[in-house]
């Protein structure tokens, strides 16, 4: 997994500390923050150039061609460090 801990990101309603919930990965390129949220967006926040795991998601992201590599679905979890995105 990849750690992310700044951002303004709150667990989802309904899931708890360390369960997986899934996100949206949204960007452009490697100018630009990811978007992460998840579908209630109350788990909402972006993930900028040069923060650890921005070059792992981005890889992801571009993996998924069914949205021209913008976009696409990952796995989160949190506890008391932050966010994990898988």
């Amino acid at each position: 997994g990849m750690q992310h801990s700044r951002g303004t990101y709150r667990t989802p309603d309904g899931v708890s500390a360390g369960e997986k919930f899934v996100v949206k990965v949204q960007g452009g390129s490697e100018m630009m923050p990811i978007m992460v949220y998840d579908e209630s967006r109350t788990c909402e926040f972006t993930i900028p150039p040069g923060q650890p795991g921005f070059v792992e998601v981005l890889t992801e992201m571009k993996k998924e061609m069914a949205w021209g590599g913008r976009k696409t679905f990952m796995k989160a979890s949190f506890d008391e460090s932050g966010c994990t995105i898988y």
